[in-house]
């Protein structure tokens, strides 16, 4: 929303703000009385309280309630608005589809194809950077349809009236549900009346499609949807000021997104890289160590380091103004023999434990052993359930891998763990985290954005290089985010909050190299 006299808004309800009267010989066109279309009448002018959210033009778009003839007869008529009025006629359709509940709006033919024609009339009309605002529940799904035809809106999507619980969801077919949330993920902000309806969102998010968020922040595999309490005003002027708040949350959501993008680590990168390097005085490294320092193996315990890494790393460990660090899921005992011999600190476990380079431990949090028969039998049943896959117990976590997993098998069984593990630990201090081909139960605040905001209390540094693969290593570029000084890398082509990506992990040992 940059040059204002640019920006378009796009309103999207079943309906359009006119009533047609066909019943009689002459037609005549109503304004409906709505506090909505008085709200978006006033977008058009300037407010200062958001000087940056000012549109040269605004657009309506819904069902007319009648024919094409009909419109093509009474659409000079219209009432004198601040907005255009754009129809979708639905063949064989010309009123609004029933009113259901939420959970019902993804079943019937008529449903599918309202959705369909809405987003097919979207593509022919939205342009790049556009703003569409989805005021209707009727229409939820099409935010996904939309963000197909034009991946650069920005949409927002308002749910009006309460969202449904999960257990309510769990009595609909897992496809019918899943088509719905997904297609509500096509958004960059969805707006709720209530807080107790955003968290019922986010735990349908969390435990039916397997994606977590980060204080009320979805991080799909490739962007980020925010979501916001927003409550409806009672009057004309606070509809105006809710919809303009509104819209200032979606501002911030996309420039949240712009945070969270690829950035692949081309040559010039690599050579700014190294000329800060050159220049620092005292340089501190964050490296994760499976899928970063070395690839993933069908078998974790092969992932032992070759000669070559073990020389690099002791060649980078060993200069004195050089602090290393290796951050790691894995347990103690395992990085201990491989790369104790190194002068490099451990952070094992995602911080439960740090081994300082003189060879001392340090304990941060509570041994699964107090709690590892709580959730063990239930990782154990889904073992049975998934073939292939196994259960690791560390010091301070316990593990359900699936890799070796045939992939469909895999993705139904894990959801079904998720959502078990979710509920069977809700309240006991844990929490449970989707990692690469992994689900592990930890200890609350045992994370590496915690573990490095303590290395950071300890090291000081004018250069500081942080690499990572795995959705827990977002904690660590997330954290480090706001530093001057703080060159984060991600391995892997998926979005992240890293200011680089690279291809492989022979990548990140020929930098280091």
């Amino acid at each position: 929303m940059v040059n204002k006299n640019a920006n378009r808004l796009f309103v999207i309800s079943c309906r359009l703000p006119v009533r047609i009267d066909v019943a009689t010989e002459r037609i005549n066109v109503y304004s409906r009385e709505d506090d909505l279309i008085a709200a978006v009448n006033g977008l058009t002018r300037h407010m200062p309280e958001y000087p940056d959210i000012e549109f040269g033009e605004v657009n309506w778009i819904g069902m007319p309630g009648c024919t094409t003839g009909v419109w093509a007869h009474v659409k000079h008529q219209m009432p004198v608005m601040n907005f255009g009025l754009y129809p979708v006629f639905i063949h064989g359709k010309d009123d609004l589809p029933e009113e259901k509940g939420i959970l019902e709006i993804m079943k019937g033919e008529d449903q599918v194809r309202i959705h369909k024609e809405f987003a097919d009339a979207m593509g022919r009309y939205v342009r790049p950077n556009d703003t569409v605002w989805i005021q209707d529940y009727r229409l939820l799904p099409i935010a996904s349809m939309i963000r197909d035809k034009m991946p650069e809106a920005n949409i927002c999507i308002v749910v009006p009236l309460s969202f449904p619980s999960y257990e309510e969801w769990l009595k609909m077919p897992k496809e019918e549900c899943e088509g719905l949330l997904n297609g509500m993920l096509g958004a960059d902000l969805v707006i709720f009346q209530d807080e107790h309806d955003r968290a019922d969102f986010l735990q349908c998010v969390q435990f039916i499609l397997g994606i977590e968020n980060d204080e009320n922040v979805i991080r799909t595999p490739d962007r980020l949807v925010s979501t916001d309490v927003i409550r409806l005003g009672k009057e004309e002027e606070d509809d105006v000021e809710w919809i303009r708040k509104g819209l200032n949350a979606l501002q911030v959501s996309r420039y949240r997104q712009q945070e969270f993008q690829v950035r692949f680590f081309d040559m010039q990168s690599r050579n700014w890289l190294l000329d800060r390097y050159r220049h620092a005085r005292k340089r501190l490294f964050l490296l994760d160590y499976d899928g970063t320092l070395t690839p993933f193996f069908h078998l974790p315990n092969l992932a032992r380091p070759d000669n070559i890494l073990l020389e690099i790393l002791g060649n980078i460990a060993r200069n004195p103004v050089n602090s290393v660090y290796i951050v790691s899921g894995r347990d103690g005992g395992t990085l201990e023999s491989w790369l104790g011999h190194l002068p490099v600190h451990i952070i094992a476990e995602h911080g439960a434990r740090i081994r300082r380079r003189d060879g001392t431990w340090e304990v941060r949090s509570v041994s699964a052993v107090q709690w590892r028969n709580i959730v063990g039998p239930t990782m154990e049943q889904y073992v049975k359930e998934c073939p292939h896959s196994f259960v690791e117990e560390k010091d301070f976590s316990m593990v359900w891998h699936y890799r070796n997993s045939p992939v469909e098998q895999a993705r139904e069984v894990k959801m079904k763990l998720y959502a078990a593990l979710c509920r069977q630990t809700d309240g006991c201090g844990l929490e449970v985290m989707m990692g690469h081909k992994i689900i592990e139960v930890r200890n609350e605040g045992t994370d590496k954005g915690t573990a490095i905001h303590n290395v950071l209390d300890r090291e000081e540094a004018d250069f500081i290089l942080a690499i990572g693969d795995d959705r827990t290593d977002e904690d660590m570029f997330r954290m480090l985010a706001g530093i001057s000084n703080a060159h984060t890398i991600k391995v892997g082509s998926e979005k992240s909050f890293a200011q680089f990506n690279m291809h492989t992990p022979q990548m990140v040992i020929s930098l280091l190299g």
